[in-house]
């Protein structure tokens, strides 16, 4: 998922993906493709294809991504600022960071470096250069979001106007991040509150927190708490990008919902899921 452009990949067990949607200035099907590895995760960004290969190392398509000292085992790449931000955990817990940027008037500039504070076990970027990772120890790191306070974290869901965690007993809290440079939705007095009982998963789009519980449904709220129902089925995985939720259904096929609003930043225009379909091939 990438929570700027809208795209969607699907990577199968076989390394095999496809992407949908677009980047800065081409359709997913048109992009560059990735060099010919086996890879574990893609995303489309702003400016081509990220992939992560079984073997642990990044590769864009159109720009280079430096190696790490050790194998990368999760990433996650989102616009920052106007860069594309790749945030990747490494093998030995470091939050390793690196930003891509091809409009500086001096050419391409490319930065990276390692946030300190470690380790970690999770790590996250969202929209506007918003980032946050939970602590070996369960605590969590934020940089300019309010992170949910105590520790006992096991993974965040963040984006613009909430910022919820999933503790290891599967209890879900949310709470609102202060005004910022980017503005918040209005979300009013209220919050997504998730009813007792364990959850096995967290993530959000701009407008809306979805969580899989111990039954294995989906369950989706707007920030304001309002339910955003999705079609009953058991999935063991989802991710939120900017309007849309992809799942993995149990049997492995899988399912996106889109909402509207998120593009005006208002919640009252955080329109009911509507189901996604990849335009192309829909049975791949």
């Amino acid at each position: 998922m990438d929570d700027d452009i809208g795209s969607y990949c699907v990577t199968k067990a076989d390394g095999a993906y496809r992407c949908w949607g677009s980047s800065a200035s081409t359709d997913a099907v048109d992009a560059p493709p990735l060099p010919d590895e086996i890879y574990r995760r893609v995303q489309l960004t702003r400016y081509g294809l990220i992939g992560l290969t079984e073997d642990g190392r990044l590769r864009a398509a159109e720009f280079t991504i430096p190696e790490s000292p050790s194998q990368v085992v999760a990433f996650r790449q989102t616009n920052m600022g106007g860069d594309v931000g790749v945030c990747s955990l490494r093998s030995d817990g470091v939050f390793e960071m690196f930003l891509y940027n091809p409009r500086e008037p001096d050419g391409p500039s490319t930065r990276t470096h390692s946030v300190e504070g470690g380790p970690f076990s999770r790590v996250y970027c969202a929209w506007e250069g918003m980032y946050a990772a939970v602590r070996a120890d369960g605590t969590v790191l934020s940089n300019f979001a309010t992170a949910p306070p105590g520790d006992g974290f096991a993974e965040l869901a963040l984006s613009i106007g909430i910022f919820c965690g999933l503790r290891t007993d599967g209890t879900i809290s949310c709470h609102r991040p202060p005004a910022d440079r980017v503005g918040n939705l209005d979300v009013g007095p209220d919050l997504p509150a998730f009813s007792s009982g364990r959850y096995r998963s967290i993530t959000a789009t701009v407008g809306v927190v979805c969580a899989i519980d111990e039954q294995d449904a989906l369950v989706c709220k707007r920030y304001d708490g309002r339910d955003m129902p999705v079609p009953p089925a058991r999935y063991v995985f989802a991710e939120g990008g900017y309007n849309l939720v992809c799942a993995v259904r149990v049997d492995g096929s899988t399912a996106c919902f889109r909402h509207g609003g998120a593009g005006n930043l208002d919640l009252e225009d955080v329109s009911d899921f509507a189901p996604v379909e990849p335009p192309l091939d829909p049975g791949w």
